[in-house]
């Protein structure tokens, strides 16, 4: 019985991160044909994550410039590999739906405060 190579980690996550860039139209296509984001944000390091603002998740929209991050190392970690139209149209979403803007997030927040009570500092989360 012959052993497979070890894969290069680095190389694995260059080979998610292409397949991802591959699908990135199509997740587009899901909300319309008229739809122009900028290509997705992928880091690979956790430095890239915190220095893109992916703290506490492995995908987010910033709507502060509508980029899409994607922290390709925990996608790997969660064995998320096949699920990238479902995530990268998730976070399209928050584009074109829920919150569109930071107006919108600023107006949901305020709401959710007000169902909080006396827990509003939790309305981040």
């Amino acid at each position: 019985m012959s052993k497979q190579p070890a894969i290069n980690p680095d190389m694995a996550l260059t080979v998610i991160e292409k397949k991802w860039q591959h699908l990135w139209q199509e997740a587009l296509l899901i909300w319309s044909n008229y739809l122009r984001l900028k290509k997705p944000v992928f880091c690979k390091k956790q430095e890239e994550e915190k220095k893109n603002g992916l703290i506490s998740s492995f995908a987010m929209i910033r709507l502060t410039d509508l980029s899409i991050v994607l922290s390709v190392r925990q996608i790997q970690d969660y064995k998320l590999e096949e699920f990238a139209l479902e995530i990268m149209a998730h976070e399209i979403g928050h584009h074109i739906y829920c919150p569109a803007d930071l107006t919108d997030l600023a107006r949901m927040i305020a709401r959710i405060k007000r169902g909080l009570g006396d827990m509003d500092k939790q309305a981040g989360f």
